[in-house]
């Protein structure tokens, strides 16, 4: 895999997000991640802005949109630049609570009537 180039822009402004993040200013962080969205010229930079976003997202279903979105740009990038980047996005923390959410939420709808009784 390349080396992460640090003089490139959406890096750079990842990084200042993180270290936003890191200083609890997550307006700042949140400001600079979108930044780096709109400043994304590929795929490969749009999987960082987009797995960085997910981080600051209010509800865990704007997480995960962030979290797929940064999982399929990953997919369309060269996969020599997103190889070791790729286990962090399946195994994100946000993905696996959300999934078990997801699966609770189909055992009570399967408990739940589908007629009502005559």
């Amino acid at each position: 895999m390349p080396p992460i180039d640090p003089a490139n822009p959406v890096v750079k402004l990842v990084s200042a997000g993180t270290r936003a993040e890191f200083e609890h200013r997550p307006d700042a962080a949140r400001a600079c991640y979108e930044q780096a969205w709109q400043a994304h010229t590929d795929d490969y930079e749009a999987c960082i802005a987009a797995h960085y976003l997910a981080r600051c997202q209010p509800t865990p279903q704007q997480a995960l949109r962030w979290d797929l979105e940064a999982l399929q740009r990953a997919q369309a990038a060269p996969a020599e630049s997103v190889r070791e980047f790729m286990p962090s996005l399946y195994l994100s923390e946000r993905l696996k609570t959300i999934q078990k959410w997801i699966s609770r939420a189909n055992l009570w709808n399967d408990q739940i009537p589908t007629s009502l009784p005559d």
